[in-house]
C-alpha cells in the first residue's frame, strides 16, 4: 500500500464539475484511500480547521481526532468496508487545537468492478448545536435542582409552621404544671425536675422551629435584570416537545416591550413550566381535543408586569380554588399538592403575587405580578 499517495488529478475529485462543487461545500470534505490516508481534502475544511491541503494529504485522517474518536473510527471502518456506509459523530482537532464536534457521513467509491478505492467523509460542524444542547442540559439540570430545594424548602415550612402551636401549646401547658408543682408540698421526688427538662426541650424544639422557619423565609437566590418576554420565549421553547405531544396549542401574546424585573430567571421559569404543565394536565383530563393554551405579558398601570397563563381544560373545582395555593392542595388525579405552593413563595420572594382568575366556564387563568425595573427597559 503506497503509504504517501498522491492528490488525485481524476475520478474522485479531479473532475472540473465535480471538483467546483467539491471545493465549494461548505462542509468538510476528506477522500481517503482504503489505508485511511488522506488523498484530498476541500477548501473549506483547510479554512476552518486551519491547515494548508497540503498538511493533510498523505496523513492518517486519524492524525486529526481526539482519541476517543480514534477508537470509534477502528470500530466502524471495517463496517464501512463491508457495508459501503457509515455514520459517526467524532472531534476533529483544528491546527490551532480547537475541537469540533462533527457529524461525519461516510461513503464508499467503487470503481467498474464494485472495488472500493476511495471513501468520501463527509462531515458537518455541529459544535454550535452540542453546546446549545449541553445548555439546555445544564439549564434542566439546575431547574430540577431548585425544583428539589424549593419543594423541601416549602415542606419545610408546612411542616415548621404545623408544629409551632402544638410545641407553643406544650410549653404552656408544662410551665402551668411547674407552677402547681412547686406550690404542692407534696410533690413526688424528681417530678419538678422532669418537667423542668421537658419545658426546656419543648423550647428548644420550638427555637429550632423557628430556625427553619426563618432560613425557608430568607429567600436567599441570586437575581439580576430579566427580561419577561424572552423568558417566556425561553420557556415555550423548553415546553414545545410536552405540547407538541399532548397536541395542545401554544399562544404567545408578548406585549411586555422591553421591561425587566429583577429576578432569578430559572426560578421564574420554574414557575411558568408548572402553570403550563397543570394547564396541560387540565386539558387532558377534560378529554378536550382543541385545547388551548395562551401565555401573556403586559405592562400594568402600576410599575408592575403582568403575566397570565390561561387553558380552556377543566377550571378549578370551587371548593379548592380558595384553598389552591396553600401546601398539599392540588385539583389533579395525582399529585402531592406543591407545585402551586412553591409558585408563589417564589413569586412572593421576588417582591410579586400570583393568583387565579376563572374567566368564563371551563377557563382558568393564572395570574403573577411583578414590579419592573423602571430604568431598564428598551
Amino acid at each position: 500500500m503506497n503509504e504517501h499517495p498522491q492528490p488525485i488529478t481524476g475520478g474522485v475529485a479531479g473532475d472540473l464539475p465535480f471538483r467546483t462543487l467539491f471545493d465549494t461545500a461548505a462542509e468538510f470534505i476528506f477522500v481517503i484511500d482504503p489505508g485511511g490516508h488522506i488523498i484530498e481534502t476541500n477548501r473549506y475544511a483547510c479554512e476552518q480547521s486551519g491547515y494548508a491541503a497540503h498538511e493533510l494529504r498523505g496523513k492518517p485522517v486519524t492524525d486529526f481526532f481526539t482519541e476517543s474518536s480514534r477508537q470509534l473510527y477502528m470500530i466502524r471502518f471495517p463496517r464501512l468496508r463491508s457495508q459501503g456506509h457509515a455514520r459517526a459523530e467524532i472531534e476533529l482537532v483544528c491546527k490551532d487545537g480547537r475541537l469540533l464536534q462533527m457529524e461525519c457521513q461516510a461513503t464508499a467509491v467503487a470503481d467498474a468492478q464494485g472495488k472500493a478505492t476511495h471513501f468520501l467523509l463527509i462531515q458537518r460542524d455541529i459544535s454550535a448545536l452540542k453546546r446549545a444542547e449541553e445548555k439546555a442540559r445544564q439549564h434542566q439540570q439546575e431547574s430540577a435542582h431548585l425544583m428539589h430545594l424549593s419543594v423541601m424548602g416549602e415542606m419545610a415550612a408546612s411542616m415548621a409552621h404545623e408544629l409551632n402551636q402544638p410545641l407553643t401549646a406544650l410549653i404552656s401547658y408544662c410551665g402551668m404544671a411547674l407552677a402547681q408543682l412547686k406550690e404542692w408540698p407534696a410533690a413526688p421526688a424528681g417530678l419538678v425536675d422532669i418537667l423542668q427538662c421537658a419545658n426546656e426541650q419543648a423550647h428548644h424544639a420550638g427555637a429550632v422551629v423557628q430556625q427553619i422557619r426563618s432560613s425557608v423565609n430568607q429567600g436567599n437566590i441570586r437575581k439580576k435584570p430579566v427580561d419577561i418576554d424572552q423568558t417566556v420565549r425561553e420557556v415555550a421553547k423548553l415546553i414545545s416537545w410536552e405540547l407538541s405531544n399532548s397536541q395542545v396549542l401554544l399562544q404567545l401574546d408578548l406585549q411586555a416591550g422591553g421591561y425587566r424585573v429583577q429576578a432569578n430567571s430559572v426560578q421564574i421559569e420554574q414557575v411558568l413550566l408548572n402553570l403550563i404543565r397543570n394547564s396541560i394536565e387540565a386539558i387532558g383530563q377534560a378529554g378536550i381535543s382543541d385545547g388551548c393554551l395562551r401565555l401573556k405579558t403586559r405592562v400594568s398601570d402600576t410599575p408592575s408586569l403582568l403575566i397570565s397563563v390561561t387553558d380552556n381544560g377543566a377550571g378549578v373545582a370551587p371548593d379548592i380554588g380558595n384553598r389552591l395555593f396553600e401546601p398539599f392542595q392540588t385539583n389533579k388525579e395525582s399529585g402531592m399538592g406543591m407545585g402551586l405552593s412553591i409558585s408563589r413563595s417564589i413569586i412572593q420572594a421576588h417582591q410579586g403575587t400570583i393568583w387565579l382568575e376563572q374567566p368564563g366556564p371551563g377557563d382558568t387563568m393564572f395570574c403573577i405580578r411583578l414590579p419592573y425595573l423602571e430604568d431598564t427597559h428598551d
